[in-house]
C-alpha cells in the first residue's frame, strides 16, 4: 500500500513538472483555440437565446467568473469604473471640484471646493444642475451621471443650471481637473476641553490626516475627542 502511495505521489509530480515545462508555442495554441471555442459559443448564444443578450453584461459575467477562480484581489477595473477606483483608493478623480445632492428628484449643488474648476468657473452651492453636455439630468440614473461628471484630467464638461434670481437657465463650461478629497473635512474644538473630528473617507492618507488634526487639537488643550463617523449622505450626494 505504501508502495502504491509513493508511486501514486512519483506521477503526480512528473505530471505537475510536464506541465510547467509546457512548451510556449503549445500554450499559445491552447490559448487561441479557447478564445475561438468562447467566441464561438457567445455567437451561438446570441443568435439563438430565447430572449436578447446584452454583450457587455454577458462577457462582464465571463471576464468576472474567470478572475474569481483565480483568486479574491485579482479584479477587473472597466474604463468606466477607473474614476470611481481612484477616488475610493487615492481619494483622488478627474472632475470640477463640486458636490451634488438629489432633492426632490433635483440635482442641486450643495459644496464648491475653492481653487477648482466649479468655484473659478462660476458654479455656486443653490445651483440646480438641469443639463450635463446637453442630456437632461432626470434622464440620467446616478450611476450614469456620475459617470458623465468624472472623467479625464483636461477634458471639457458643460453644466446647463438654474439660478435662484434668474430667469434663464445658465450654461457654464469647465475643464476636468485632479481633484483631491481630504478624508478630515473638518475638526475642531467643541469646548474648551473637547475637539471634534470628522473622518468621512478611508484613503491610505486617512490615519495621517486623523493624526495631524488630534495633534493640532491637542495643542489647543484637547482633554476628550469626539470622532465622528457618520456618514449619512453617502448614498444621496456625489462629487464631480
Amino acid at each position: 500500500m505504501r508502495k502504491k502511495t509513493i508511486i501514486g505521489i512519483s506521477l503526480l509530480l512528473v505530471s505537475g513538472v510536464l506541465i510547467s515545462f509546457t512548451p510556449p508555442a503549445e500554450r499559445y495554441f491552447e490559448i487561441a483555440k479557447n478564445l475561438d471555442i468562447f467566441a464561438s459559443l457567445f455567437k451561438e448564444v446570441n443568435a439563438l437565446y430565447v430572449d436578447e443578450i446584452n454583450p457587455n453584461k454577458t462577457i462582464r459575467t465571463g471576464i468576472d467568473a474567470m478572475l474569481n477562480s483565480l483568486d479574491p484581489y485579482t479584479n477587473y477595473i472597466s474604463e468606466d469604473e477607473v474614476e470611481d477606483y481612484r477616488t475610493l483608493n487615492t481619494g483622488q478623480y478627474g472632475g470640477i471640484g463640486a458636490v451634488t445632492r438629489q432633492i426632490n428628484n433635483r440635482t442641486v449643488v450643495t459644496m464648491v471646493y475653492e481653487n477648482y474648476p466649479a468655484y473659478k468657473n462660476g458654479l455656486r452651492i443653490g445651483d440646480e444642475v438641469i443639463k450635463m453636455d446637453g442630456i437632461e439630468m432626470e434622464r440620467l440614473t446616478v450611476e450614469e451621471a456620475n459617470h458623465l461628471m468624472r472623467g479625464q484630467v483636461g477634458t471639457p464638461v458643460k453644466l446647463t443650471v438654474k439660478r435662484l434670481g434668474r430667469e434663464t437657465p445658465i450654461e457654464i463650461e469647465f475643464k476636468r481637473e485632479k481633484i483631491k478629497i481630504s478624508n478630515v473635512p473638518y475638526f475642531g474644538m467643541l469646548s474648551e476641553n473637547t475637539g471634534y473630528v470628522q473622518l468621512t473617507e478611508f484613503t491610505p492618507e486617512a490615519g495621517k490626516e486623523v493624526k495631524n488634526a488630534v495633534v493640532s487639537l491637542k495643542e489647543s488643550g484637547a482633554k476628550y475627542l469626539i470622532l465622528d463617523l457618520r456618514q449619512p449622505w453617502r448614498f444621496v450626494v456625489r462629487g464631480c
